[in-house]
């Protein structure tokens, strides 16, 4: 007789949160989670590609939808400002929204559909829309339109926004999608350089030009993170449960990038990147790949890494550039990135099939078809993606799955996300890094 265990799954889940490692066992099934790192892992390399249909411009800023498909950019623009760009085929063609007005913008935000988006100016108010920048309204509530605007961030659903401002400036909270705002008091005014928000917009983390901040409940409260040191911080990205940060700071030296797995408490000195002068980080859904940019001194590369900061690869096919921002898809496949006097480069990592029967060059689309295809014995791999499939098992084989890999198959430091699970049979099963929703 078949069983489902999604239930039960989801029990534990919801009691020990949303990444928490499951263990439950059974004649039929075990769950557990496992980390594995492998030293001799090749990194792919991205292939990039120069956009030129939104032309040559100051760009200051980019966000992405998690899928990678749209995509927002601001152009700071030079004398009288400049306009917000929108694509909806991952950069390929591109819209010039002028209902925001031509303005000196800094930074835009994303919701993970990109229907939501928040754009800053500085100094000036804060633009939302709705309608993935078709239209936009002046948000004026709880605002001064003389502040000097650095940073915005959203929650995926874009109902929670978090905006930094330089200049002497503190934070502010909307849990309305823009509509009203609040001044957080609670940590000293600073130039605040940049804020990134957890999915679900409770964890914040942002940094000014001495020490890294961090909050828990939305912005009410912050604490300051000195492990990372005192540093001119320029940029930080979180992942989307807030577990894992990364930082990168600017010095005339040149600087490494900074990384956390226990939501800012530790950090690492990522040395393998080298020290530069590094603008802005941004990282996938889950931590695993991160994404940095050199915009100071002479230029530099792009950087990634798909091992959650342990390593780096510089992206020379980009070129060496005054890079300003950078964005991820929620799987780290697709990046786009910007520069300040120049074009936007968006980069794709042709990973191939999600799901790959272990020691075989046999790849799939599901997990399930891995299964049917798989001997008794093997192992199934699954990169960290989210697989609408509910899997059944039913043909009496003992099978391990495995899931939270990056694209090379070489490190499972993220989960895989499946909707349902269903064991029958004599089946036994061993699954780890998965989540059931």
């Amino acid at each position: 007789m078949s069983k489902n265990w999604q239930n039960i799954v989801n029990e534990q889940v919801k009691e020990r949160g949303p990444h928490a490692s499951v263990l439950y066992m059974a004649a039929a099934i075990i769950l557990f989670a496992i980390v594995t790192f492998d030293s001799t892992s090749a990194f792919a390399e991205f292939t990039w590609t120069r956009q030129t249909a939104a032309g040559n411009r100051n760009w200051y800023a980019i966000a992405s939808s998690s899928d990678g498909t749209r995509l927002a950019a601001v152009d700071h623009g030079s004398g009288s400002g400049g306009y917000i760009y929108t694509s909806d085929d991952s950069g390929v063609t591109w819209t010039e929204r002028t209902s925001a007005g031509k303005r000196y913008w800094t930074s835009i935000a994303s919701s993970s559909d990109g229907t939501k988006l928040a754009a800053i100016e500085n100094p000036g108010y804060i633009y939302t829309s709705i309608d993935s920048g078709v239209t936009w309204v002046e948000r004026t509530e709880g605002l001064s339109g003389g502040t000097y605007w650095e940073s915005i961030a959203s929650s995926t659903d874009g109902t929670k926004l978090a905006a930094s401002a330089d200049s002497s400036g503190y934070f502010y909270i909307s849990t309305n999608s823009g509509q009203t705002w609040t001044t957080s008091t609670d940590v000293i005014s600073g130039n605040w350089k940049s804020i990134a928000s957890s999915a679900d917009g409770t964890k914040l983390a942002s940094v000014n030009q001495y020490y890294i901040y961090t909050s828990t409940n939305s912005g009410s409260g912050w604490t300051q993170r000195s492990a990372a040191g005192n540093r001119s911080w320029k940029s930080i990205a979180t992942s989307e449960d807030g577990a894992k940060l990364a930082a990168v700071a600017t010095a005339t030296s040149g600087e490494y990038i900074y990384t956390s797995d226990d939501s800012g408490e530790t950090w690492t000195a990522r040395t393998n990147a080298g020290a530069h002068q590094w603008r802005a980080i941004a990282s996938s859904a889950y931590g695993t790949t991160l994404a940095a940019v050199v915009g100071h001194g002479d230029g530099g590369y792009i950087y990634i890494s798909e091992d959650s900061g342990a390593t780096w690869t510089a992206q020379t096919s980009a070129g060496i550039y005054y890079w300003s921002s950078i964005t991820s898809s929620s799987d780290g496949t697709k990046l786009a990135a910007v520069m300040d006097g120049g074009f936007i480069y968006t980069g794709y990592n042709n990973c191939g099939e999600p799901v790959k029967i272990e020691g075989t060059d046999n790849s799939f689309e599901w997990i399930h078809s891995a299964y049917a295809a798989a001997d008794t014995g093997q192992t199934i791999l699954a990169r960290a993606v989210a697989l609408g499939e509910t899997v059944s098992f039913s043909d009496n084989k003992i099978i391990s799955i495995i899931g939270g890999y990056n694209c090379s198959f070489s490190i499972n430091s993220g989960f895989t996300t499946i909707n349902g699970l269903t064991i029958g049979g004599t089946d036994r099963v061993t699954i780890s890094n998965v989540i059931i929703q």
